[in-house]
This record gives C-alpha cells, sequence and structure tokens, in this order.
C-alpha cells in the first residue's frame, strides 16, 4: 500500500520511510531513500534541514572539471562541486 505521511520530524521521517521528499517554501529540493538524503545532500538546504553534522569547513584548492579539490579536516581532497560559483581561496 502506498501512502504519504507529512512530518516535521526528521528522526520519525528517518525512520518510518523508504523515500524522503524534502520541500522548501513548496519546491521539492530533494527526493531519495532515507541514507541518501543523509549522506549525500543535493542543496544546502537539504544538508542544514537535516542537520548541521553534515557541514565541514573547507578552503578551496581550485576547480577541475565540475569538481572541487578542497582543503578540509587536514587533508586535501576532491568533492563534487555543489550549486554554485567557487573559486581558489574561498571558502567552501
Amino acid at each position: 500500500i502506498t501512502s504519504v505521511y507529512v512530518t516535521h520530524d526528521q528522526v520519525e521521517a528517518m525512520t518510518l520511510s523508504d523515500r524522503i521528499v524534502v520541500m522548501n517554501e513548496g519546491k521539492i529540493e530533494q527526493i531519495g531513500p532515507p541514507t541518501e538524503i543523509y549522506r549525500r545532500p543535493q542543496t544546502r538546504f537539504v544538508a542544514d534541514f537535516i542537520g548541521r553534522a553534515n557541514f565541514v569547513e573547507a578552503t578551496v584548492r581550485e576547480v577541475l572539471n565540475g569538481q572541487l579539490v578542497v582543503d578540509a579536516l587536514g587533508t586535501t581532497m576532491r568533492v563534487g562541486a555543489p550549486s554554485g560559483d567557487f573559486g581558489e581561496g574561498q571558502s567552501a
């Protein structure tokens, strides 16, 4: 049986759902399984809505083919570029 359940309780949504739709001002920000929403938020709004544990301070070293090379957590890594314009030396 398919059903739609509306809640503002993230723990409840993560526990009960097969798929979650995160909305912001009436627009869909992301649709996906709970683990995908938590591990790979597609927008800053989704990351902030799910929890601040998703944020890591980083500095952009360079931009390469849709990816950012960043210094974060004491190491250098490549990450998928989120929406927005980023340049060298910028905080991300």
